[in-house]
Order: structure tokens, then sequence, then C-alpha cells
């Protein structure tokens, strides 16, 4: 089902005005808040569902895992990004993991065109990865893409394409 990219912007903006004290905040504001990383950061979400703080460090070129923690926290507040610390089998945590938000989501559907996702297939999808066993294969595969990345050198973030043959 196609949805107009202005009723999703105005759909945003509905939602940003509960998280900001009831203010209404308007579609050009939220576009107005997010940079040109930040929309890699969740094209790279969109696509591959989550990653580690570090992981997106290098994958959307940021200077450092600093500079990403604080901008993710940015956007973690502003519900454009979820993001949870799992239990560690052997007892501790993983480090925290990032997925679209509530906000987010809607961002990237109103890119492409299309209805977005909702939050209850998400948090869904979320517990069966983190309690099922796929996910030692998806952190595998994850730190295994970002090592291959980073040996490219690319700091510019993975949207170009990386030729690898």
């Amino acid at each position: 089902m196609k949805v107009s990219v202005k009723r999703l912007l105005i759909q945003v903006a509905a939602i940003m005005s509960v998280g900001s004290g009831g203010k209404w905040v308007s579609p050009r504001t939220v576009d107005g808040w997010l940079t040109e990383r930040d929309y890699r950061v969740l094209a790279v979400l969109e696509e591959h569902f989550t990653f580690t703080t570090a992981q997106l460090a290098t994958l959307a070129g940021f200077t450092s895992v600093v500079t990403a923690r604080h901008r993710l926290a940015v956007l973690h507040s502003r519900r454009v990004l979820a993001r949870a610390r799992p239990f560690r089998p052997g007892g501790g945590s993983m480090p925290w993991h990032w997925l679209l938000g509530s906000i987010g989501s809607k961002v990237i559907a109103a890119q492409r065109g299309v209805s977005s996702i909702r939050p209850a297939k998400v948090t869904l999808r979320w517990e069966r990865l983190f309690h099922g066993r796929r996910y030692e294969e998806l952190a595998a595969q994850h730190a295994w893409f970002c090592t291959l990345v980073d040996s490219a050198g690319d700091r510019t973030g993975c949207c170009g394409r990386l030729v690898w043959w």
C-alpha cells in the first residue's frame, strides 16, 4: 500500500509532539534534526535490523565510538532509534544494540513511499532475535561485515559501493 510522503511526515510530527511535552513539531523540524550521517545510520539499520554502537560507528562514518555513542543517544532521546542491552548467557550483558525507533521507521517509510512497520512487529522480531539461536550467526556476520568495511578504509560511510574482487 502506497502512502504519501506528506502524510507520513505529518504522522511523524504528531508522534514527535507527544515526545516534546505536547508541543507540535513540524515535519520540517524532524527533517532538520537528521544529518546526512543520521540518514546513513537509518539506512543501515533498515537493511540489517540491528548493530552495536561500535559497528554503527564504523559503518556510518563516525570519527570515533564516543562520538557515535553521543549522537546515537540523541537520536534515541528523540525516538528515532531504539536500543536494548540484552543479557549475556554466561552472565553480564551484551553491548548496546540499536534498531529503528518509531520515528526512524516512519522516516524510512516516508523515503521509500510505503507504510511504516508496526512497533509490535519490531518488538516481536527483536525478542526472537535475542532469544533464538540466530543471534550468534547474525553477530558473526555483522562483525565480519564491519571488519571488511573498516579494512577498506572507507570512513565516509557504507553507502558507497564496496568492490572486493
